[in-house]
């Protein structure tokens, strides 16, 4: 990247799997994901090696080579657990 100019990157920093439903899938397809939603409303820290470990590599890569990051670590969809906006903030 670096050689064709690349001087920021954007890359997730997030990404949740349900336990009960999406984490077999998540780890027999090998998807990078930082934590598990458990159905006590709980989640757990993936910092195995499909999870914050990638994340990590990602950044000292980066710094290698001189490409700036942007890690957003959220989002605002449905389907990673966005929080409701309350109609009280305005």
């Amino acid at each position: 990247m670096r050689d064709h100019g690349v001087k920021v990157l954007r890359t997730w920093g997030f990404n949740a799997v349900n336990r009960t439903n999406e984490l077999e899938g998540a780890i027999k397809s090998d998807l990078t994901y930082y934590q598990v939603w458990n159905q006590d409303g709980t989640y757990t820290l993936n910092e195995g090696p499909q999870g914050l470990q990638r994340l990590d590599y990602v950044v000292k890569a980066a710094k290698k080579y001189g490409i700036k990051l942007i890690i957003p670590f959220t989002n605002n969809w449905g389907g990673y657990g966005v929080r409701p906006i309350s109609r009280h903030m305005y």
